[in-house]
């Protein structure tokens, strides 16, 4: 019998100005591998 465990995400917003807003993201993922994150803001 296998056991799912299950993880939390956290999102949390700042006001920052007017116009600027700060948004913070924490998982306790594995994160994304190194040859995934070097391609991850690529069109």
């Amino acid at each position: 019998k296998s056991e799912k465990k299950h993880g939390q995400i956290k999102i949390t917003g700042q006001n920052l100005s007017g116009t600027n807003l700060r948004v913070d993201v924490w998982d306790e993922g594995k994160g994304i591998s190194d040859d995934v994150i070097k391609e991850i803001f690529d069109i």
